[in-house]
């Protein structure tokens, strides 16, 4: 059983199917070459025989059409002479009765093989059978020469056992090439499998190598590439997420140990003053974690997108009515000038996007300050804009906003946890837009949201 499993072993090996079917494809090719030339010697060597037969009888006419000649004289005096083992000749008069015969002829026994045949009689011809040919001659006479193919026969064995000496050669000429150029040919396939052997969890820098072929191999190679690639970024992006979280949730976890610590010896009031701050903070925490699973979704393609038809005057609409009483709270004036354009898009996510941007822009704004949103046609694309009245953010820091957790100068941040802004452009990017940030008209800063619209 043991001998059998490793049989079945080696013969799925790709290597071994390869050279079976190169040895196979080269065996058959080698068969189909000698089979026809063997057929096409065959063919010739009874084609000789005719033509030896033609000779002798064409010579004959010739002599007996000669004027002053008796054509049964020229052939009383040439055919003895010829007749042999292996050739014969019959005379028949105009009625087509026998005349004279010449030779061993053939008997009922032997068969015979006209001059006009076809390929297979060069097979099919047996050591007993004779190739006829016949002339006329004057006087209504007919000759007919037919010559054995005993001789024939035996030169045709003789030619099958060179085709087979020479199919044998092939045989394993086909299967020499197989064992050379097989190797050879998955070479680049074993070093791919190398290349990705030596792919861990540390190491996910390595690349197949390519040839710049562009065939069948080197795409495999690239597309291995494109994978490791795809798996060196997610995992940058674990290790970011985790070093992320862990750095933003130090802050709250320790200052809940700070209050347990505190509310420990505390009375009753400090205890329920302590459990109301470790609710605030542990639903800061639960947000935080909520923003980076949400910005790890997008940025990996999980993130599920539900698509409609998103009247964006209707959007902007609502979220005016929930953030107005805020500003007004904060003494800021909100502006609002829209106008009607719809998007393909999922709702939820879209307002979400906008909702953050005016949520950093009444962080930013001082009290008597001015926030405005506005949706505007730019070609193809609908641009909604929010900006500000506030300190505004330098040129330089303009595209490091937009890095998770950036806290520039001025505290001038995306949110309170720094994820705000990412998640907006990430969402405008999944619905095939963008966020940019551009100097506003009011002072401060204007953050672009671009989408494609229909007009």
């Amino acid at each position: 059983m043991s001998c059998w499993n490793s049989f079945g072993t080696v013969i799925r090996r790709v290597e071994f199917r390869l050279g079976l079917q190169v040895t196979a494809v080269g065996a058959l090719l080698v068969t189909i070459v000698l089979g026809y030339l063997y057929l096409f010697a065959a063919e010739e060597l009874l084609e000789e025989e005719g033509r030896t037969l033609e000779h002798i009888l064409k010579s004959i006419q010739a002599e007996a059409s000669k004027e002053g000649h008796d054509p049964l004289a020229v052939v009383h005096a040439h055919i003895p002479v010829l007749a042999r083992r292996d050739l014969s000749f019959q005379l028949h008069d105009a009625g087509n009765h026998p005349v004279a015969a010449w030779g061993m002829g053939p008997t009922p026994e032997n068969g015979l093989i006209p001059m006009e045949h076809d390929v297979l009689a060069a097979i099919r011809a047996h050591p007993r059978d004779f190739l006829v040919a016949e002339i006329s001659l004057q006087g209504g006479y007919t000759l007919t020469a037919m010559i054995s193919l005993d001789h024939f026969v035996d030169e045709r064995r003789e030619l099958r056992g060179r085709a087979g000496i020479s199919l044998a050669i092939g045989l394993l000429f086909s299967l020499g090439a197989a064992v050379l150029l097989v190797p050879r040919a998955l070479q680049p396939l074993r070093d791919a499998t190398l290349a990705v052997e030596r792919v861990d969890e540390t190491n996910l820098s390595v690349r197949v190598p390519t040839r710049a072929s562009q065939d069948i191999v080197d795409r495999h190679a690239a597309a291995v590439n494109k994978v490791l690639t795809r798996l060196e970024w997610a995992f940058q992006r674990m290790r970011g997420f985790g070093a992320d979280a862990a750095h933003e949730l130090r802050t709250p976890i320790n200052r809940i140990l700070a209050v347990v610590d505190v509310a420990t010896d505390s009375g009753i009031e400090q205890q329920q003053m302590a459990l109301d701050s470790i609710r605030i903070t542990t639903e800061e925490m639960r947000r935080l974690l909520d923003s980076l699973f949400l910005l790890a979704q997008g940025e990996e393609g999980r993130l599920g997108v539900h698509r409609t038809r998103v009247d964006m005057s209707e959007l902007l609409e609502s979220l005016d009515e929930i953030y107005r009483p805020l500003c007004e709270d904060n003494s800021i004036v909100l502006e609002r000038n829209s106008l009607s354009a719809s998007v393909d898009g999922d709702r939820e996510l879209l307002a979400r996007g906008i909702a953050n941007l005016i949520e950093n822009a009444i962080r930013h704004t001082p009290a008597g300050g001015t926030i405005r949103i506005e949706a505007k046609r730019e070609g193809p694309d609908l641009a909604i804009t929010v900006s500000d009245s506030g300190p505004g953010i330098p040129a330089s820091e303009r595209e490091r906003v937009f890095e998770r957790f950036v806290q520039l100068d001025g505290s001038r941040s995306g949110t309170e946890s720094g994820l705000g802004l990412p998640i907006s452009r990430m969402i405008a990017r999944i619905h095939g837009g963008d966020v940019t940030l551009e100097a506003s008209q009011l002072g401060g800063a204007a953050f672009v949201m671009r989408l494609n619209s229909e007009q």
